[in-house]
């Protein structure tokens, strides 16, 4: 940790050892945040185990390594990125920060999970840009036999063994200027998929 006077905890529950070594998959979980400074602009937190998530983590049995895990907030200063509530789109005042929240799994090389606000939708504008504002939720990278997006808005559930890219949405709401209407014009992607099927997904633009 970036900060004195703080502490890194790990630990592991319910350890079972035989004659063998380990006789089940045993998880060693962070247990405190850890927060790394990445620039002065940028911070990465480290998120412990929670009752419902295992957070940060890294796992083994008799046979040797299983898996690692990863859950982490980068947040980002409001001088380059400025947070908005997502569903009316005005600014978050001080001293809330953008933040994503990155989820990964590594089993071996060609197993790999990667996700990105997976249960959240974040909105925000680039400093200096207001009139432009973005909204992105549930970025997944499946490469995995054994995870699969589990999100409520997808096109019906994804068989554990799929493997490509989901992109739940992408937006972004343009300054009044490009209508002549009272409301603005939002355009983007929502469902977008890519596989072995092919590419998909649903083209929007509303006002």
């Amino acid at each position: 940790p970036n900060q004195a006077n703080k502490s890194l905890v790990m630990y592991a529950e319910n350890i079972n050892f035989g004659l063998g070594g380990v006789l089940q998959e045993t998880k060693l979980k962070l247990k405190t945040a850890v927060e790394i400074r990445l620039t002065n602009s940028a911070m990465l937190r480290l998120n412990p185990a929670t009752s419902t998530t295992d957070g940060c983590f890294v796992s083994w049995d008799c046979h040797g390594f299983r898996s690692i895990g990863l859950d982490a907030d980068v947040e980002l200063c409001r001088d380059f990125i400025t947070p908005l509530n997502p569903v009316t789109l005005a600014e978050i005042p001080e001293p809330a920060r953008f933040s994503v929240n990155i989820q990964m799994q590594l089993t071996h090389w060609s197993d790999f999970y990667f996700s990105l606000n997976a249960s959240q939708a974040k909105a925000f504008y680039i400093t200096g840009y207001e009139d432009y504002k973005f909204k992105v939720s549930g970025l997944t990278l499946d490469m995995s036999d054994y995870r699969s997006p589990n999100l409520a808005t997808t096109p019906g559930p994804f068989a554990p063994h799929w493997r490509g890219f989901y992109l739940n949405e992408l937006s972004v709401t343009f300054p009044n200027n490009f209508t002549s209407g009272s409301e603005p014009i939002s355009a983007g992607v929502h469902n977008f998929i890519i596989d072995d099927g092919g590419v998909s997904g649903d083209i929007f633009v509303s006002n």
